[in-house]
Order: C-alpha cells, then sequence, then structure tokens
C-alpha cells in the first residue's frame, strides 16, 4: 500500500530528479532557475559546463542559467559561444551575447570581428572592413593623427582611397580636401613620393612618438610601400661608414681609404643582417662581399714605403695590389630589450604607459682584415738582375663596420 501511494505520487520521479540536477552548483536553486527558462538537465549541463570554464568568477545557477539563456535568444549556439568569448573578453557577461549578435548581424564571425572589437564600435569596424583596412594601418592612422585631427578618423578612414594612400597623404601632413588632387596624379602616373617627403619634413615628431610609429610600420602587411613605410628614426645603418686601425709597419695616422659604394648599389643581389647572433648556419666570411674600399695609387705608395723602411742597404720590396680582406668576425647588435607595462608582457606600440627605447642598440662590429703580399728582393751582385730573398703575407689594416652593413649572398661570392 505504502509503496503504491509513493509511485502514484511521484515521488521517485522527483527524488531522481534531485540527484541529477545535484551536480550542478546550487542544487534545488539551479533545478527551479534552470527549467524555469526552458533547459533540460542534459542542456543545463552542458551550457554550465561551459560558461563555468569561460566566466573568470565563480557563477551561481540563477547567473549561469541567465546567461546561456542571453546566448540562446541572441540566437548563439553551445558551440559558438567559446569563439565569442575570446572575440569579446572586455564585454560584461550579461551584455556580451547581444554584442556579439550585433557583430554577426553586421556580416562578421567571431574570427573577422577579432580584428576589430578591442578598440571599435561595428559601426566604424563595418568602415574599416570594408575599406580594405589592416589593423596596423588604422594603428598608424591613429598615431599620426594630432590632437586637433581626431574629429576627421571616420571621414579619413571612409574616404574614397585606399589606406595606403590615406596614410601617405596624412603622414605629408595633407588635408582630407586636397586628397582628389594628388589621387589624380597617382592616376596620371606622375611620382608623388618626393613631394609628400618634402611636406612631411613640417612635421615634426617627439622621440617616443617617432619610436611607436616605427614598430607599427615593421608590422604592416607584407609588401606595403609608399611615404607612410618609412622610418621616422634616424638611420642607425650608414652602409659606408667604417673605421679603420692601421697595423705595424704603417704609420699611425695612416687613415685608409673609405667606403665608395655597395654591392647593392651595383645591382648585385645581396642580402644584410638584422639585429642578433649569426643563425645561418656555414661560416658567414664565406657568404660575404669585401667591403669596396677606394684603394689609390698613393694608398700602395704608402704601404710600400712602411715596409721598405727596415730593408737592408740594397734591397728593395713590392707589395701586391690591392689589399685583400678576409670577415675576421661577423659582430652582432643586440636591440634594446623593450619592457611593457603593468596591462602588457611586452611592449605595445599603442599603450602610452608601455616605455619606449631611448638607448641605441649594443653592438659588436663586424670586423675585415686586409692583407697584402710583400716581396723583399736583394740585387745579385755580377748583374743588374735581382732575386727575392723573402716573400710573406702581412696584414696591415682592420676595417670595423656595422654588422647589418656588411653585404651577403645566398651562395658566397665569386672569389
Amino acid at each position: 500500500m505504502v509503496n503504491e501511494v509513493i509511485a502514484s505520487s511521484g515521488w521517485v520521479e522527483e527524488q531522481r530528479d534531485r540527484v541529477e540536477w545535484s551536480c550542478l552548483a546550487d542544487g534545488g536553486k539551479a533545478q527551479a532557475a534552470w527549467r524555469h527558462l526552458g533547459f533540460s538537465i542534459e542542456e543545463a549541463a552542458d551550457w554550465f559546463d561551459q560558461l563555468s570554464g569561460l566566466e573568470s568568477k565563480a557563477l551561481s545557477a540563477e547567473e549561469c542559467a541567465q546567461l546561456a539563456a542571453g546566448w540562446v535568444v541572441a540566437g548563439f549556439s553551445l558551440a559558438d559561444v567559446p569563439a565569442w568569448f575570446d572575440c569579446l573578453p572586455h564585454v560584461g557577461p550579461v551584455e556580451r551575447a547581444m554584442v556579439a549578435r550585433e557583430w554577426r548581424e553586421s556580416g562578421f564571425t567571431a574570427r573577422s570581428a577579432q580584428r576589430w572589437a578591442s578598440r571599435e564600435d561595428v559601426t566604424v569596424a563595418v568602415l574599416l572592413e570594408n575599406g580594405g583596412w589592416h589593423p596596423r594601418q588604422r594603428d598608424l592612422l591613429d598615431l599620426l593623427l594630432l590632437n586637433d585631427e581626431r574629429h576627421l578618423r571616420v571621414a579619413l578612414i571612409s574616404a574614397p582611397v585606399s589606406p595606403a594612400h590615406v596614410l601617405d597623404y596624412v603622414k605629408a601632413g595633407l588635408a582630407l580636401a586636397e586628397f582628389a588632387a594628388y589621387e589624380n596624379q597617382v592616376r596620371q602616373r606622375r611620382p608623388i613620393q618626393a613631394v609628400l617627403r618634402d611636406l612631411g619634413k613640417r612635421r615634426t615628431y617627439s622621440h617616443s612618438l617617432a619610436f611607436r610609429l616605427d614598430a607599427v610600420i615593421a608590422e604592416l602587411p607584407a609588401g606595403s610601400t609608399g611615404y607612410h613605410v618609412e622610418s621616422l628614426l634616424p638611420d642607425a645603418v650608414d652602409p659606408t661608414a667604417c673605421d679603420h686601425e692601421p697595423l705595424s709597419p704603417l704609420p699611425p695616422g695612416y687613415d685608409g681609404p673609405q667606403i665608395v659604394e655597395t654591392w647593392s648599389d651595383r645591382g648585385l643581389a645581396v642580402w644584410t643582417r638584422g639585429a642578433g647572433e649569426w643563425m645561418e648556419g656555414g661560416v658567414p666570411g664565406d657568404y660575404a662581399y669585401v667591403p669596396i674600399l677606394g684603394w689609390s695609387e698613393s694608398d700602395q705608395e704608402v704601404v710600400r714605403v712602411a715596409f721598405s723602411a727596415d730593408l737592408e742597404e740594397g734591397e728593395s720590396c713590392e707589395v701586391s695590389w690591392p689589399p685583400r680582406a678576409s670577415l675576421w668576425t661577423e659582430g652582432s647588435v643586440s636591440e634594446p630589450d623593450l619592457q611593457g607595462c603593468d596591462a602588457h608582457e611586452s611592449f605595445d606600440p599603442m599603450c602610452l604607459d608601455c616605455p619606449v627605447a631611448s638607448q641605441s642598440a649594443d653592438m659588436d662590429p663586424a670586423e675585415w682584415r686586409w692583407y697584402v703580399g710583400v716581396e723583399v728582393f736583394r740585387p745579385a751582385e755580377d748583374d743588374d738582375e735581382r732575386f727575392e730573398v723573402d716573400c710573406s703575407y702581412q696584414h696591415i689594416l682592420t676595417t670595423r663596420m656595422d654588422p647589418r652593413a656588411v653585404e651577403y649572398s645566398e651562395s658566397g661570392p665569386l672569389r
């Protein structure tokens, strides 16, 4: 009789439900909250696991149920949520589903929205996406705009001009109304880069801003060209700069010839190194092109006279010319270690709290050693002939230069 009453009252099912819902937080409250919003126990468990794993703070049963309902009402499945959560971490939990729907209804996927969502509202993001802008191009525009030009931002983004040309013109200091005239010159294939460069000289930048601009320029899409990609910081690498150290018997005041041109100037396909150690494998000297120094007859005479000074009476010498060189050490450059701020682990050029580097790169110069063959002759006793009494290969000069200025080829120069 008792068993019949229990069975007819649904007591068994009720107890079973309590056991099943107890797997969620808050037990009985969970059952009421999830059931009220139309979720089955299986659906509730899946949503609870998903949202609890994504949200940074612990969620109550009611909070989790409300968030799950928000995503369902916005038209998202359980599988959609992680991608949009990653896209909109800056949006509050309650508003996130509706904001995601706004982005999706504007034609964005979670992946494409992620390019813009952290700093743009969806209206401006549509303009950027439709205009073919890259996020780093947008960042460059924001850094180039002066405080009194910020109100022009949307007009510049939506201008009927390519992003690269917008950046060229803004960097040159042109007003939006002047763009059309320069676009007309571009269509007529007239070169305008030199004109833009001259106009751009009117603008001045602090070291901090120039450093940030250069950092963004370095991350522009591959193949970017135009005035806007030119560095604003002084170029630290002069391919013709070098220092010489003469070795005995050359006179200490001997300056030596300077680099007169580069192999790149001669049209050769070469490459140069950046910062860091040599990572290309092999011996660097096997791939390096000897610097083109302006050796002259007067340099030859200085060397010959220097080696003649200690000869015995009647002896003479000849030196092979021009000198030959080998790359003794390839050198290295260590860029300043950029630090992030409290909010960023690494340097972010768009964050004004991230400190810029104030010091130049640390450099161990590349070192070339120059050699000549020295032959010493003595006259024969019986005739006007002379014979060689000594032959040696002498190190006469050490040349030091920026490792980033040394030119290399893929297969090594012809020797």
